[in-house]
């Protein structure tokens, strides 16, 4: 007879995908968004807007305003990030997909969240995927190669998320990302967005003003 016990597994050190959706953004500002001037990325892998900054548009004032509340809810009310430090949004920029574009795996530099917000997507657009930096052993070295019946958020390497019209996803900017291959038969388009925090860092002699 097998021993009766209880256990418990402790999630220690998780890196933290926030998800969520936003208020569905208007025809108008979709419009404005998909016909901005665009230049292709220099892989050759898709399409981002010349404007960097394009959330700062009072056109898009409105998702801009969407994004913001969320932000805080996942830096403040999740995070418990002090109420004095603020996180401000550095830039944005809007990514489009043809059929057949990607986007290699990569990080954003110069920023501390990351975040985007997709608008125009269906089930063949291509799934967002984060991967595990080789470096980073929360459970074993990448030279030990250890084989599994089932992932799980524990011992996976990448872990993906099929995204949909209006939903949000923020993460720390040096997690690794890709999004698949566009397999649909129209653009898939999103916002792409970084931040950085602004207020007093630290305490006592380690104090940092930004």
């Amino acid at each position: 007879m097998a021993d009766e016990f209880t256990y418990e597994v402790t999630p220690l050190f998780p890196i933290p995908i926030f998800n969520t959706k936003i208020q569905p953004v208007t025809n108008e500002v979709k419009q404005f968004l998909f016909n901005v001037e665009y230049e292709r990325m220099f892989v050759g892998n898709g399409y981002y807007s010349t404007d960097k900054y394009i959330l700062h548009k009072p056109e898009c004032r409105p998702l801009y305003e969407s994004i913001m509340y969320r932000l805080k809810l996942f830096t403040h009310d999740f995070l418990h990030i002090t109420p004095d430090i603020e996180f401000e949004m550095t830039n944005s920029w809007v990514v489009k997909h043809d059929k057949g574009d990607w986007s290699q795996a990569h990080i954003h530099t110069n920023c501390l969240l990351s975040g985007v917000v997709y608008l125009q997507t269906d089930d063949k657009s291509g799934k967002i995927v984060f991967r595990k930096e080789t470096n980073y052993p929360n459970l074993f070295p990448t030279g030990v190669d250890v084989d599994f019946t089932t992932w799980n958020v524990f011992n996976a390497r990448m872990w993906s998320f099929q995204p949909h019209d209006n939903e949000m996803f923020l993460f720390p900017s040096t997690l690794l990302h890709s999004v698949n291959k566009n397999e649909s038969d129209f653009e898939r388009y999103s916002v792409a967005f970084n931040f950085f925090p602004r207020g007093k860092l630290g305490t006592k002699e380690f104090e940092l003003q930004l």
